[in-house]
């Protein structure tokens, strides 16, 4: 199972496949992780990999002390199904 790899130079956690590459994509302001886009090419999807990718969005603004403001779809459904998400919104 491949595991999110943080770039924080491109403000992006990806996992790369041999069919494409999933992403998130983020903006640090001030005291919020502001989470704009979740990407997950058609042939990698149903594989969890969104979820994976939001997983470690979240635990890297915990370790951080931010707060997340999702601006993705996908997160704000993330994070109403998953509480330890939820309080960090």
């Amino acid at each position: 199972m491949p595991h999110p790899e943080h770039q924080p130079q491109d403000s992006r956690f990806q996992i790369v496949q041999p069919e494409g590459t999933a992403v998130l994509e983020y903006r640090i302001s001030g005291h919020y992780m502001q989470i704009h886009r979740t990407y997950v090419p058609d042939s990698l999807r149903g594989q969890g990999l969104a979820a994976q990718l939001a997983e470690a969005a979240f635990d890297f603004a915990r370790e951080k002390h931010l707060r997340v403001e999702p601006l993705c779809s996908y997160i704000r459904r993330y994070a109403e199904r998953h509480p330890e998400a939820k309080e960090l919104i």
